[in-house]
């Protein structure tokens, strides 16, 4: 397994989208580690939301974590400048990475796709995914099952995909549930950390302002259920991370370059 860490850029904190009781299992990085069942001492947290430096090169790590955020893709903050530069050098350096809610949408963003509010309006609950041909043989979604149920609570969306990258799943909400951007990049639109209690919460706590804007919150609520989606994919990502660079499986045609 190696004695390198995991590295998580949290790009958001709970308490911006939730109240800070809502859950015991902290903020989101917490989560990600409860969920993925990742060791103590196995993975380091930089907050770049907040401020903090990233200053590592991506190759130091066996695999990168780019979490949610109630910020927008749509709508750059200073931080977001630095973040953008050193994930492209993660690009280049092969490093594993993850992406997550607004970590897919960058990911997309630093390739040269486009994120934009989804025509769709706000998605919110459990929903399932339908993969596509690509999936099958996907060294971190191909054990997943056809209809698969995940956590979302999105605005944005990716909008059109950069060159070469792959769509895995979709649903009749969002084209661009999972995107394999490389041999050792994804990105989901869901959020794989959250589990029923936490998308419970988190709907209920905003629920005058999803309402405001149309949303059938009682509708929201009754389709959440549990799953154990969210679970196997950071656990994947995290046996895997080392070797996900050299998987190659189907991805890509013969000669075409994918940042790899």
């Amino acid at each position: 397994m190696g004695s390198r860490r995991f590295l998580i850029v949290q790009t958001g904190m709970l308490r911006d989208v939730a109240p800070a009781e809502i859950d015991p299992l902290g903020d989101f990085d917490q989560m990600i580690i409860a969920a993925g069942g990742f060791a103590a001492g196995e993975t380091q947290t930089v907050k770049v939301c907040a401020g903090a430096p990233l200053l590592e090169e991506p190759n130091a790590f066996r695999g990168i974590l780019i979490t949610g955020s109630s910020s927008m893709v749509g709508r750059p903050e200073p931080w977001m400048d630095e973040l953008t530069k050193w994930l492209r050098r993660a690009i280049e350096q092969r490093t594993s990475v993850l992406g997550i809610c607004f970590g897919h949408q960058l990911i997309a963003h630093v390739l040269g796709g486009t994120v934009a509010p989804n025509p769709n309006g706000c998605e919110l609950g459990t929903v399932s995914l339908t993969f596509t041909e690509a999936w099958r043989g996907d060294p971190l979604f191909g054990n997943l099952p056809q209809g698969a149920k995940v956590q979302v609570h999105h605005y944005e969306s990716v909008a059109s995909l950069p060159r070469g990258a792959r769509v895995l799943a979709s649903n009749g909400h969002e084209p661009h549930q999972v995107v394999r951007y490389a041999r050792n990049i994804w990105g989901v639109q869901f959020h794989p950390e959250l589990n029923a209690d936490v998308m419970r919460e988190l709907i209920a706590s905003d629920a005058p302002k999803l309402a405001s804007e149309g949303v059938d919150v009682e509708k929201v609520l009754a389709s959440i259920a549990d799953s154990s989606s969210g679970n196997l994919i950071l656990r994947r990502f995290r046996e895997l991370a080392d070797t996900l660079g050299d998987v190659q499986g189907s991805f890509g045609a013969p000669g075409q370059r994918h940042y790899l």
